[in-house]
């Protein structure tokens, strides 16, 4: 595979971004679009110089030319698409959360495992090299044992009416909350003891806010704040006995400060230079399709899994589903 030819369904923000990235990546190329109208479609994809540019999704999913299909729209969306691409045998990398529930994602992960097809969540941070030199960090004791992780995802994007939208899926926790968790999950593993929260909603019934604490062997402990109404920080804090790792932005992973109990940068470091954080999924993805495999190493199906069983736990705990789901068990 020379490149990778990417079917892009959706011409959002994420869209754009993605776009933005890959017009700049020797190994992958822009080659279908197609968006909620055909004006969209076309301006969108003129821009970003995409070779062809449908009126329907379903086109994208159908030209034979497309190695992979990206999954760029509202969450609400992602089951129903990703059943059409798994109908033509198309791969799929489908942007975080997963889906809108456990029950639609552990249904997509056996049937595509089944017949063999890639599938993938595009949780970008679990691709961004900083990941692993964090994960290093810990390793080697820098600041002994990590005992506490304190993650801020307050943003205030209520502003946009997707996010109070109730049929789309909006609400903090499948936006900003997301990130929240997998900071957590990435350096805390997944064997949680006991898991409290609080919520509070937006007046059309989404959670507006809410904050979860979480409880893990040795002692450790996690504390999340998410927010879409405020207007704070999206900073993750990793304390140890010995010292402590501040990142500035816990979805990119930008910018890393190691300190020591004397307050002292005893290590620091920055996202490689002219990058955006999005090229890695995408190399993984080409990766992971020319070894013939059905998911990245860097985000399998069981990662997916544990965090949408997260979210629907929290969601049940708040007493919230969406119009668009039966209910959580």
């Amino acid at each position: 595979m020379e490149k990778l030819k990417i079917g892009v369904l959706g011409s959002g923000d994420i869209a754009t971004r993605i776009s933005k990235t890959i017009l700049h990546m020797e190994e992958i190329e822009l080659y279908a679009v197609a968006s909620r109208t055909y004006d969209h479609a076309k301006t969108f994809g003129e821009k970003f110089g995409y070779k062809k540019i449908y009126m329907a999704y379903e086109e994208v999913i159908q030209d034979p030319e497309v190695d992979i299909v990206y999954i760029a729209l509202h969450h609400t969306q992602h089951y129903e698409f990703a059943k059409k691409c798994l109908a033509y045998h198309k791969p799929v990398l489908c942007e975080k959360p997963f889906t809108i529930n456990r029950y639609q994602a552990e249904e997509l992960i056996w049937e595509f495992a089944e017949k063999g097809i890639f599938l993938n969540e595009a949780l970008w941070t679990r691709f961004i090299p900083s990941k692993n030199k964090i994960l290093k960090i810990l390793e080697d004791g820098l600041i002994g044992e990590p005992k506490m992780i304190d993650v801020n995802m307050i943003c205030r994007i209520c502003d946009n009416i997707r996010m109070t939208d109730i049929n789309m899926g909006g609400g903090a926790l499948l936006d900003l909350g997301v990130y929240a968790l997998n900071f957590v999950s990435m350096f805390f593993g997944n064997d949680v003891e006991d898991m409290k929260t609080m919520v509070s909603f937006w007046e059309t019934g989404v959670d507006e806010q809410e904050v979860f604490i979480m409880k893990y062997p040795q002692g450790k402990i996690a504390v999340c704040k998410v927010s879409m109404v405020g207007n704070g920080s999206v900073e993750g804090i990793i304390y140890g006995t010995a010292g402590r790792i501040e990142i500035s932005d816990v979805m990119n992973l930008g910018h890393v400060k190691v300190y020591n109990l004397q307050n002292e940068v005893v290590e620091e470091f920055f996202a490689a230079e002219g990058t955006t954080g999005y090229e890695y999924e995408f190399l993984a993805c080409k990766k992971a399709l020319e070894n013939g495999l059905t998911e990245c190493e860097e985000m399998p199906h069981s990662e997916t899994m544990f965090l949408m069983k997260q979210y629907d736990r929290l969601r049940a705990a708040w007493g919230f589903d969406y119009p668009c789901e039966k209910g959580l068990n």
